[in-house]
């Protein structure tokens, strides 16, 4: 005789008439509801958080160099009151008193009121695409200084005495490229954040912190929210003066020589016309217009179809002497599209001047090393008083003139 299989249907019925398994079978059901509510309720995160790191406004320059190897990253450009943002730019700054002629500034050689010739000059990296337009103290700027980044340009403002400058911006990040062409001035180089993936992509020369401030830090800069992200960043002359940490060194070393040489007519020699002058940068990138007007004896500045001028004034920017620098301009290789620029060495390029130029030569031995400009013959030149602006292209490039 087969044993008969027990129905399922008989066999719950029986655990169901068990009052000791009802009691666990709730238990059970209660804890597991139980567990199910405390997974749904609790954040799911598979990784630890970012460690935040504070910048330190007090670092030395003369601390140990530290190589930026990093993507660049820039502060959120956030409007916020709570992130030291302002509606309004800083008061007018003071007007300089009556020039002396005993003193010039080596940057123009332009008489000034006092003697500047042993400090150190300011350089404000500054941001050159269409909606950084128009740029605030670019119109005080004694040295422009124009050069490719990823896919455009940016611009360097130079301030012999940046006391009387009121707001400048809007700054930019850091880019090895620009610590560099600063260096070639002993100018303390003023960047908004940003840190650059480097490499080996300059043997033998690491870019390092030396001599450059991140205007984020403290008092030094803030945002102006009548500007547009990320061209808000905005410092001035009494903000850096007053704010420059004391660690900082602002006078040139005991020797330096920023050998620019000046005279009242820097109109070149048998200089062959350049009344117009067309200036690409790299391959096919951004080109920059200058247009000679005899009367004022100044090139006036033109990019994106229209001309360039300062934020507050509203002037047009103009400028009696211009260079154009050839030099090796190519990709790190990085994903980020950075570009190197070589700035130490030599080269060619064109001074230009009264609507005419000639072939002039650079060089630079040193990174620590200031820029020498010289005539083919090697004679060293000898530039019109007054502002600058100079070019820097890839060396397989040729500026246009007619």
């Amino acid at each position: 005789m087969r044993n008969r299989k027990t129905p399922i249907n008989e066999i719950i019925a029986n655990l169901a008439a068990n009052r000791m398994f009802r009691r666990f079978f709730m238990l059970g059901l209660v804890m597991a509801v139980a567990i199910v509510l405390l997974l749904i309720s609790a954040p799911w995160n598979t990784s630890l958080p970012e460690p935040t790191a504070t910048p330190d406004p007090s670092v030395s320059e003369t601390s140990t160099p530290d190589v930026y190897d990093t993507p660049p990253v820039e502060t959120p450009m956030v409007d916020d009151p709570s992130i030291n943002s302002s509606d309004t730019l800083p008061t007018p700054p003071p007007t300089p008193p009556p020039v002396d002629s005993l003193f010039a500034n080596p940057l123009t050689g332009e008489s000034w009121h006092e003697d500047v010739s042993s400090k150190r000059p300011f350089a404000v990296a500054i941001g050159n695409t269409t909606d950084a337009m128009p740029q605030l103290g670019i119109g005080k700027a004694d040295i422009i200084l124009e050069y490719v980044v990823e896919g455009t340009t940016r611009i360097m403002a130079l301030y012999q005495d940046v006391s009387y400058v009121g707001a400048i911006g809007g700054i930019r990040s850091f880019r090895s490229s620009s610590y560099e062409i600063s260096a070639g001035f002993d100018a303390i180089f003023v960047h908004w954040i940003g840190r650059e993936y480097n490499g080996d992509e300059i043997p033998g020369n690491p870019v390092t912190r030396r001599g450059s401030i991140d205007a984020s830090w403290g008092s030094l800069g803030y945002r102006y929210r009548g500007k547009v992200s990320p061209h808000n960043a905005v410092t001035s002359g009494e903000r850096l003066t007053e704010n420059l940490p004391s660690s900082y060194r602002t006078e040139h070393e005991s020797g330096y020589d920023q050998s620019m040489a000046f005279k009242a007519d820097g109109t070149p020699a048998n200089g062959q016309t350049a009344n117009s002058v067309d200036v690409r940068f790299y391959t096919d990138e951004k080109l920059t217009y200058f247009n000679y007007d005899a009367n004022s004896g100044k090139y006036n500045v033109r990019q994106y179809g229209k001309d360039v001028t300062d934020y507050e004034s509203r002037e047009r920017l103009s400028f009696t002497n211009l260079i154009v620098l050839k030099t090796e301009v190519r990709p790190y290789g990085n994903e980020h599209g950075h570009r190197y620029i070589k700035s130490v060495g030599e080269g060619t390029g064109y001074y230009i001047n009264g609507g005419k130029y000639i072939e002039i030569t650079w060089s630079r031995p040193e990174l620590t090393s200031p820029y020498s400009f010289s005539l083919t013959d090697g004679t060293p030149l000898e530039m019109g008083v007054g502002k600058t602006y100079i070019c820097i292209i890839k060396d397989t490039l040729e500026p246009s003139f007619s």
